[in-house]
């Protein structure tokens, strides 16, 4: 009878190594994913990581731009965003009436941003000396007149907020979000609108615990 073919085991086959271009390509998909979960508006895995936000036409964050359109006043004067007050007062500072004159006229952003760009006599030291007050006031002056924006900045409990602008080192980092993570934060700019956000949310607060506090003296309750 002829023999029975044995069958040949086939060699073992190592799992392939990944090469270092998709390892890149994983910590990519890694640092955007934290960047995505860090803009949600539900607390996240992360705890305490930054909010980042830049755009107006971001969906969940979008309202924390200096440009989303929101109208208020600021002693008895007009505003449709917290960006138009920002340039009015840098045209204000240096004492350029005519760029103010056409900014406070301006209907849209771009056409604020187009004057705000033309305001003559600015001294940069002097800017950056000012800058975050003024920031700082157009932002308590826009969410006090919207209790939904308050609450929903208020829905972020302690974290930092971040203006992640790749264009911009002194009110935002000079990166998106993506890249901010990877490089890490002792390579940011100054975040002074960030800033602006977290001295607004504590003076809201504040504000609050205040008038509680005077109307539960009036009740009697302390």
């Amino acid at each position: 009878m002829p023999k029975a073919k044995s069958k040949s085991k086939k060699p073992a086959t190592r799992a392939a190594r990944p090469s270092a271009r998709s390892e890149a390509g994983n910590r990519g998909r890694q640092q955007r994913s934290i960047a995505n979960r860090s803009t949600a508006q539900e607390p996240t895995e992360d705890g305490d990581c930054p909010v980042f936000f830049w755009k107006e036409t971001e969906r969940e964050v979008g309202f924390l731009s200096p440009w989303y359109k929101c109208v208020f006043k600021e002693s008895g004067v007009r505003y449709t965003s917290v960006g138009h007050s920002i340039l009015a007062e840098k045209a204000r500072l240096f004492g350029d009436n005519d760029a103010l004159k056409q900014i406070l006229a301006a209907d849209t952003a771009e056409e604020q941003k187009l004057w705000g760009g033309n305001i003559k006599g600015i001294n940069d030291k002097i800017w950056e000396a000012h800058a975050l007050d003024i920031a700082t006031r157009a932002n308590i002056a826009k969410f006090f007149v919207s209790a939904p924006l308050k609450g929903r900045l208020e829905s972020f409990g302690t974290r930092e907020f971040v203006l992640a602008s790749p264009h911009d080192r002194l009110f935002g980092i000079g990166f998106n979000a993506a890249d901010a993570i990877q490089v890490g934060k002792e390579q940011w700019g100054q975040n002074l609108f960030g800033q602006a956000l977290l001295a607004t949310r504590s003076h809201l607060d504040y504000t609050l615990r205040s008038a509680t506090a005077r109307q539960y003296d009036e009740m009697g309750v302390r």
